[in-house]
């Protein structure tokens, strides 16, 4: 049996817990799972690991964890002030789905792109053409930053990019 290291203990900790969770009807064990997952996640977190902050932040905002709501968002928005793009777009997804708050849903994409994550920069992107919004002001910046991530591999924002350019260059 080959043990893990104790960084990639966690999500496979939240893996097994959630199939507990669909499909199994044991709540103690799955509550176990969650708890010994949640424990992890907050020590790496409180260690400035941000991906297991915003994991953490996860758990409560899809109620594995049965602690106040806003507690996952704050981890998530802590995973994006310390650089982790998909914290950040995690944090836009929550603003834009859940609290239709278009204005602060754009901010964290904004920075999720500025992080390097093409999800943010896709739905930045999106935003921009599906909504007009005004406040991307720094349109270059961020057209700039999509365009290394598409030639980087990030196939699905090339697509976006080349239906923005179709759109708005003839």
């Amino acid at each position: 049996i080959r043990l893990l290291k104790p960084s990639s203990f966690s999500p496979v900790l939240a893996a097994v817990g959630i199939v507990f969770y669909m499909f199994c009807k044991n709540d103690k064990k799955r509550d176990t799972y969650y708890q010994m997952a949640s424990t992890d996640f907050l020590k790496n977190c409180q260690d400035n690991k941000s991906s297991d902050c915003m994991q953490l932040g996860l758990m409560y905002l899809n109620n594995y964890i049965y602690d106040p709501y806003e507690e996952g968002l704050n981890y998530i928005k802590k995973s994006c002030s310390m650089g982790y793009g998909k914290g950040c777009a995690a944090a836009g997804d929550y603003y834009f789905y859940n609290m239709d708050n278009k204005t602060e849903a754009f901010s964290f994409y904004e920075k999720a792109c500025a992080n390097h994550n093409p999800e943010g920069c896709l739905k930045l992107i999106d935003m921009y053409n599906t909504y007009k919004f005004t406040e991307l002001n720094n349109a270059k910046n961020i057209i700039a930053q999509s365009e290394k991530m598409c030639k980087s591999g990030a196939s699905n924002l090339c697509v976006y990019l080349g239906n923005m350019y179709k759109r708005y260059t003839r």
